[in-house]
């Protein structure tokens, strides 16, 4: 970052004319070491979109709704979140140069100030939201291993320490072994989802899940339990937009980021299904 908090930004790729000149207009893409694969790519904006609330929020949805609201409500953000995906995918495509994150755009349309308040905005939500999720991570393990507690013991604290600067160290050494990690932490976080897929269609009882399917009278009209199910249902994709920040790593404009944009919403869209079972 420059001394006047500016977002140092890459400019487009240039090869040299037959003269030796720099032809901006004609841009290529090129070499980057580490490039992600579209594998990594989908599984780096899937891991962050799944976090430990997928698997506390469901009862939060259906004490506000019933099942035929909750059904609306996953309809509306999911077709809202695709339209969401299709802009980022655009912007990746047509402003191949910025790729700093969500945060270049607000820079480029309206300057260096409202740019860099967005960026650190973005990373201070960023690491508030690692402490909480380490503090559930470690408050799990307290199950298991009572010195940890309920995740914010001295223990809990130390561990989720040396786990964040072991991530951050991971990074720094290269992208690549810290989004192969990812890949399996996200594999880790989408294992028990589908086994619960699974098992629920095993269970599934059609009588059960007709009964209240529009909710109870208390809940409020349709659109009231609607409503209240968005509150959540938005919420839970914050994550989506991190794959404006990993544009750089496959080659600009290629068929990889267009596959991984797209194949990151379906992918994403399946988890949160499981809830309104």
């Amino acid at each position: 970052m420059s001394a006047t908090g500016a977002l140092p930004l890459n400019g487009l790729a240039t090869t040299a004319g037959a003269a030796g000149q720099a032809t901006p207009d004609k841009a290529v893409a090129e070499p980057i070491p580490g490039k992600l694969g579209l594998g990594l790519l989908v599984a780096l904006v899937v891991g962050s979109i799944i976090g430990s609330g997928i698997f506390g929020l469901p009862q939060n949805m259906a004490a506000g709704a019933g099942a035929g609201a909750i059904l609306i409500g996953w309809t509306i953000t999911g077709i809202g979140m695709l339209l969401l995906v299709r802009v980022y995918q655009m912007l990746s495509l047509r402003k191949p140069e910025l790729d700093n994150g969500v945060y270049a755009y607000a820079r480029a349309l309206s300057g260096e100030y409202v740019g860099f308040n967005s960026a650190w905005g973005y990373w201070v939500s960023a690491w508030i939201g690692n402490v909480g999720y380490l503090v559930a991570a470690f408050g799990a393990l307290g199950y298991f291993f009572p010195v940890f507690g309920t995740g914010n013991s001295p223990s809990a604290i130390a561990g989720a320490s040396l786990v964040l600067w072991g991530i951050h160290f991971m990074v720094l050494r290269g992208i690549q072994g810290a989004a192969v990690l990812n890949a399996v932490v996200t594999a880790a976080k989408i294992a028990p989802l589908l086994l619960f897929i699974v098992l629920v269609a095993m269970a599934f009882e059609l009588d059960t899940f007709r009964l209240d399917f529009w909710g109870d009278a208390k809940l409020g009209s349709v659109l009231d339990q609607v409503k209240s199910t968005m509150l959540v249902t938005v919420w839970v994709f914050i994550g989506i937009e991190g794959g404006a920040s990993s544009s750089r790593s496959p080659p600009r404009g290629s068929t990889t980021t267009r596959r991984a944009w797209v194949r990151r919403w379906p992918t994403a869209r399946c988890s949160r299904w499981r809830r309104c079972c």
